[in-house]
């Protein structure tokens, strides 16, 4: 293993290398980018590499502490993620009563923050004053897919690295390469869906999620004016699972970005849902551009509301009251 294996991400990766080769690694970073593309891969790799008994700017893999960083068992590297729904003041504070001492074994304290936007205004506050005089050796990696809800005060003391989504031929590449076998049109069709994140791509990979999305389409397509019964008990379908609210709201997102996408160039071979083309035909034949364009941005202010921390269920009803007028 090495940085080489990290996909779709070289100029962030020569970036870090480069920093590690010429000793003049920040004291914090700021890894920014969509879930699954590798911003949690990059950070454990991160930490092999400034930890590693090879000190040639990438890591072995195989050494006493590659190998405990890859079992998350070393006792310089820290790993903070939420506990619930947000991250509190009591682990960031356990954090720093830890990484104050002097290091067990290893090279550089390394302190990894998944999902740092789901820090409150305490924990952040808190985590600012390490931030501002961060003990000696120690480095904070801070990882977020929404950089706009982490507050200001900690992104200006962060080198920020942005992480690019990745492209559905890669996917596809790696995909095939992950579970073996050919390339197929339910494979491609996954990796069209996924939005550029391996990690979900890998993860409908496992169950019917393509069914699923038919459904839901189905469903959105048949609603109307009168059907507030079926727009009730979609919201609950849809707001269940906190985990996939924004993911299934991507399916509808990409359903009408397909309808105008046909409306504007009367050709199929741009639709993301490949599988749907006769549907995407006909409903796209009897809506007009600007009303597509509507239910287009009214999935989008649904999408950003719930990233802002509005009631989920609220914000879907609203979203498909609105889809219906």
């Amino acid at each position: 293993m090495s940085f080489k294996n990290i996909k779709g991400q070289d100029r962030q990766i020569n970036i870090l290398t480069n920093a590690i080769k010429r000793v003049t690694v920040s004291h914090a970073y700021l890894f920014t980018g969509i879930s699954g593309i590798g911003k949690g891969i990059t950070a454990i790799a991160m930490a092999k590499a400034l930890n590693c008994k090879a000190e040639n700017g990438d890591f072995c893999g195989c050494c006493i502490s590659c190998k405990k960083i890859e079992h998350s068992n070393h006792p310089d590297i820290f790993w903070i993620e939420p506990e619930g729904d947000y991250i509190k003041i009591d682990q960031i504070r356990r954090m720093q009563e830890r990484i104050k001492y002097t290091l067990y074994e290893g090279k550089q304290k390394v302190v990894i923050i998944d999902k740092v936007e789901r820090m409150n205004l305490q924990s952040s506050n808190c985590l600012l004053k390490t931030l501002e005089e961060p003990p000696p050796h120690t480095i904070l990696i801070l990882l977020t897919s929404t950089p706009y809800q982490v507050i200001s005060t900690i992104r200006s003391r962060c080198q920020r690295v942005m992480f690019q989504p990745l492209s559905v031929e890669l996917i596809l590449e790696l995909m095939i390469e992950k579970h073996g076998g050919e390339e197929s049109a339910e494979l491609e069709l996954i990796a069209s869906l996924a939005g550029g994140s391996l990690g979900r791509a890998m993860q409908w990979m496992e169950g019917g999620v393509l069914q699923e999305r038919k459904e839901l389409l189905e469903r959105i397509n048949l609603l109307n004016k009168g059907c507030v019964t079926e727009i009730l008990d979609l919201a609950e379908l849809l707001s269940k699972d906190k985990e996939t609210i924004l993911e299934k709201l991507d399916f509808f997102r990409l359903w009408f970005r397909d309808l105008l996408t046909f409306k504007e160039t009367d050709r199929l071979n741009y639709l993301i849902n490949g599988d749907l083309k006769n549907e995407v035909r006909s409903i796209a034949g009897r809506l007009s551009h600007s009303n597509l364009f509507y239910k287009f941005q009214i999935v989008n202010e649904a999408q950003l509301a719930i990233n802002n921390n509005v009631n989920p269920k609220l914000s879907i009803e609203t979203m498909l009251l609105r889809l219906c007028q």
